[in-house]
Formats: structure tokens, C-alpha cells, sequence
């Protein structure tokens, strides 16, 4: 009589997909060959070492075919790759420079036509005249940057307080028009002076004079007259 047993065999097969990782490393340590694949994913890099001995890389190259490499052909595929991968870093596009070279004239014939000389008046080194004028232009202002700067002094001259002057420099008037006021409006002070006293931009000043008497009025009326320079006080006083 036949005698028979049966059992059951359970087999558990896992799989590794390594086609998207890229060999970072394949190093052979006693007969047993280290290949690393490495790939980044969500800002981390993942690695996976996998060995093999000789006999199971030799067993694998011969099913598919591949003649086996040694361990110097694979350092040196290591080391290629390496070398590539450094060479493409480094790599910069460098700047393409034109240069334009002047050509030399190298024909000495050429014709000069000369204009004939003029006569002219002499010169007149004593006469500044010339100079005030484009002094003038150079620190010429527009009409708004004259209103502005008139509406600054009457303003401060408001909020001012002139008891403190001989404690703090800048509550002085005098020093205030000479000093504050041009720095304020980059503009030197003989320029502003004569926007003070209404000898320029005429028509803005003489909006503004009524404001002026008032205010030397006002101030030497209340003795702060050492405040009030001279020239305002002979303008307007």
C-alpha cells in the first residue's frame, strides 16, 4: 500500500525596484561587492546598499549575458562618473567680451581747412559781471521750492520759542535764516537772504512781506530784537 504525506510550502517574494536610484558607490571589501543606489525624495536622500558576493555578481552577469567586470574596471566606471559629474559643477559660461579696436590712421596727407581769425574786444579781467550771472542760473530755484521755503520759516517762527534761545542755538532767528534754513534747501545763504528780503523772485515776495513786518514787528516788540538780523530789520523794520 502506497503511504503519502502532504505539506504545505509558504513562499514570500519581495520586490526591488532599483531603475530610479542612481549608484552613488561600487566598492569591493573581501570578495564581496558593494553597490549603493541613492535618490532623493520630499527634500531627503534616501540610500540602499546592496552586496553581493563575487560568485552571486558573476552568476547574475552570466544569465543576462554580460561578461563579468573586475574590480579594477568597475573603480575606474566609478571614478569616470565621478570625474563627469565634478567637471559639469564647475562648469561657468564664461562672459563674451567684444573689444573694439580704433582703426589707425595711417594717411598723413589730409587737408586741414582753417577758418580765418576774428577780431575780437579785449577782455575785461575786472569785470564779474559774467561770473553773478551764472552763479544766479546755477542756484536758481522754481517758484514752488520759494513758497515752500517762505511757509517753513513763518511756520517755525510760529511754534518757536525764543525765551530759549540762549540755551539752544537753533530757537535763534538769525541763526536759524543763516544756518538751518539754506542746509534745509541745499542753497547757500546769500541766495536766501535775497529770497528774504524780496530781491528775488519779486512776485513771491511781495506776497509774503505783511508777514515779514509782522514778524520784526512782533519780535522786537516783545525784545527779542537781538534776534532779528540786520538786514530784515532795515528791510522791514
Amino acid at each position: 500500500m502506497i503511504n503519502y504525506s502532504t505539506k504545505e510550502i509558504l513562499t514570500q517574494e519581495s520586490v526591488i525596484d532599483f531603475k530610479t536610484g542612481a549608484i552613488q558607490k561600487t566598492v569591493e571589501v573581501e570578495g564581496v561587492i558593494n553597490v549603493t543606489f541613492s535618490e532623493e525624495h520630499d527634500g531627503i536622500i534616501h540610500r540602499w546598499i546592496m552586496s553581493l558576493s563575487r560568485e552571486q555578481f558573476t552568476h547574475i552577469a552570466r544569465e543576462v549575458n554580460i561578461k563579468p567586470l573586475s574590480t579594477e574596471q568597475l573603480q575606474a566606471i566609478h571614478a569616470k562618473k565621478t570625474e563627469e559629474e565634478v567637471k559639469e559643477a564647475v562648469a561657468v559660461n564664461e562672459p563674451l567680451v567684444q573689444i573694439t579696436i580704433p582703426a589707425k590712421i595711417t594717411n598723413t596727407n589730409t587737408s586741414v581747412t582753417r577758418l580765418p581769425t576774428e577780431k575780437a574786444e579785449p577782455l575785461n579781467w575786472k569785470n564779474t559781471e559774467p561770473e553773478r550771472e551764472a552763479r544766479r542760473i546755477r542756484s536758481r530755484i522754481d517758484d514752488d521750492k520759494v513758497v515752500q521755503m517762505l511757509n517753513y520759516i513763518f511756520s517755525w517762527h510760529k511754534k518757536n520759542k525764543y525765551a530759549n534761545s540762549h540755551k539752544d542755538k537753533n530757537r535763534n532767528l538769525a541763526h536759524f535764516l543763516k544756518t538751518i534754513v539754506p542746509n534745509a534747501f541745499s542753497l547757500p545763504f546769500e541766495s536766501c537772504q535775497r529770497i528774504y528780503c524780496g530781491r528775488s523772485y519779486q512776485d513771491i515776495g511781495a506776497r509774503y512781506r505783511e508777514q515779514w513786518v509782522q514778524l520784526v514787528a512782533d519780535l522786537v516788540g516783545k525784545g527779542y530784537d537781538n534776534q532779528v538780523p540786520g538786514y530784515l530789520k532795515k528791510h522791514y523794520g
